[in-house]
């Protein structure tokens, strides 16, 4: 058994089926929208911090209402849309119709009524240009 605190390798396989062992600080994902209700779920009974990307319009809808009743996150919502698909017609990364937002448990957030969000910042134009320099290739704006 490895000692409490020491860095334990990342775990993969397929999340909700694959026993994932003891307890971990941090959990992250994306995943797909229509079991990222399991994951949160699974999430938040194997990991002190939480942090889900997901579509913003996960947060309305009465299925979900009693994990976010009973665990509000903190969402920051994302103010540019995320490329995750392939056009097929280009080739090139792109974004779908949707808005993001990363959902974020910690221990001090569990149990409480409510939670904060907030939008996160779009660039400037100096890192606007920086993103051109670095990702010559993209066609969708940087955030």
């Amino acid at each position: 058994a490895q000692a409490p605190g020491l860095f334990m390798p990342p775990v993969f396989g397929d999340f909700l089926t694959t026993d994932i062992g003891p307890y971990f600080d941090v959990a992250i994902t994306n995943p797909p929208f229509s079991k990222a209700y399991e994951f949160a779920e699974k999430m938040l009974a194997v990991a002190h911090h939480v942090v889900l990307l997901t579509r913003l319009n996960w947060l309305g809808t009465q299925a979900r209402a009693d994990l976010l009743d009973t665990n509000p996150p903190d969402v920051y919502i994302i103010p540019w849309r995320p490329p995750f698909r392939k056009s097929k017609k280009t080739g090139k990364l792109g974004s779908d119709n949707c808005e993001y937002a990363w959902l974020v448990w910690t221990p001090e957030s569990r149990g409480r009524t409510h939670g904060k969000w907030r939008r996160l910042r779009n660039f400037t134009k100096a890192e606007h240009a920086q993103w051109r320099v670095q990702f010559p290739n993209r066609e969708e704006s940087p955030p």
